[in-house]
């Protein structure tokens, strides 16, 4: 059956579902880039409807999943000091690196305006905040420091280890055998349908913006097999009520006023250029910048441990000798088992086909 607009724009759910469990073209390897995504599909039993011909693999969307030991021992030694107040959200706390660190000079929040109260606060203490994230909230990072400047509280520092999406994906593209791209949602809001799209022609490799729904992912994947059948490499946008071309102009100005372009350490893949954010000149006060040291864990020297792999979509969670033995979400020992984003945590809570007692 091929896939014709009527399907897409009248199917119901069955037909989609049959055009996807049916197909049986040359094999395609889709990304989907964000861990929403991929704690969706799980969640809506999605991948027990896909085919032998098409694979799903996690990618480095997971902002803690991809932040290297290097830069969380760089966390870490922050946390020593007395003089400091440690301002993070509650994921960060979970990693097996951030274990035995004094929990009194930590604070955990739920939004980054709460940095600003907490400075007020503490006039006496440097207040840092953990700033670990992509485009999705780099925006209100970035009227954070703003405001903070017009409050003059010189005490708040904001540790920058912000990631940019395109140009990691740039780097996949390259490295990684992919024929099409789950692209994510949350992000798209902010940067727009068009970069995706360049993504997409740039590489020669199909791509969908995608909602959270279990019909939205489904016309996604769809739409997926669709276009690799065609041949078209271009990006479709099934989640057009959020995501415009251009994206949230407003947003990106805030991050084009405080934050310039620096290169960044991920996990598993090493530096990659103009994929981090720091701040520009006139906002150096408030930023403390990570250390850059590359460690083992930064290439594929990690051990036992294989988030390096899991998050550039070279390993399933299941090919980890620790994953659901010595590493599950009660104890975790890599970065992809502590989060609700992460691939490791998310393959454990749903394993065979059903949710497990033991949760994130």
């Amino acid at each position: 059956m091929r896939l014709g607009e009527e399907l897409l724009e009248d199917a119901t759910r069955s037909k989609v579902i049959d055009y996807i469990s049916h197909y049986e073209g040359p094999k395609i390897r889709i990304m989907e880039v964000c861990g929403s995504h991929t704690k969706a599909i799980s969640e809506y039993g999605l991948t027990q409807i896909l085919p032998p011909t098409m694979e799903l693999v996690s990618g480095p969307g997971c902002p803690i999943c991809v932040t290297p030991d290097a830069y969380l021992i760089d966390i870490r030694s922050y946390c020593q000091d007395e003089k400091n107040i440690i301002v993070c959200f509650g994921d960060l706390l979970r990693l097996p690196q951030m274990q035995g660190i004094n929990r009194k000079r930590v604070r955990m929040i739920y939004s980054s305006l709460e940095c600003l109260k907490i400075a007020a606060a503490y006039p006496d203490k440097q207040v840092i905040f953990i700033a670990i994230a992509f485009e999705t909230t780099a925006p209100l990072i970035a009227w954070v420091i703003k405001k903070a400047k017009a409050l003059n509280l010189l005490n708040l520092k904001v540790w920058c280890g912000l990631k940019r999406m395109i140009p990691v994906l740039n780097w996949i593209s390259n490295q990684e055998n992919i024929q099409g791209y789950l692209y994510p949602g949350h992000v798209a809001v902010i940067l727009g349908e068009k970069i995706f799209t360049q993504i997409s022609i740039d590489y020669g490799i199909p791509g969908v913006i995608a909602g959270f729904k279990m019909d939205e992912l489904l016309v996604a994947l769809a739409r997926l097999i669709a276009l690799c059948v065609e041949g078209k490499a271009t990006c479709t946008n099934e989640y057009g009520n959020v995501v415009s071309s251009e994206g949230n102009i407003l947003a990106q100005n805030q991050m084009r006023e405080v934050f310039e372009t620096r290169e960044s350490l991920w996990r598993g893949i090493g530096k990659v250029p103009f994929s981090g954010y720091g701040m520009k000149e006139a906002y150096k006060n408030f930023e403390i910048i990570p250390s850059n040291e590359e460690t083992g864990d930064s290439y594929n020297k990690m051990g036992l441990c294989l988030c390096g792999l899991v998050v550039r979509g070279r390993k399933k969670p299941q090919e980890c000798p620790l994953w659901g033995e010595s590493c599950t979400p009660m104890h975790p020992q890599g970065a992809c088992m502590v989060t609700v984003e992460g691939a490791c945590a998310i393959a454990y809570h749903f394993k065979e086909g059903g949710k497990n007692e033991e949760s994130y």
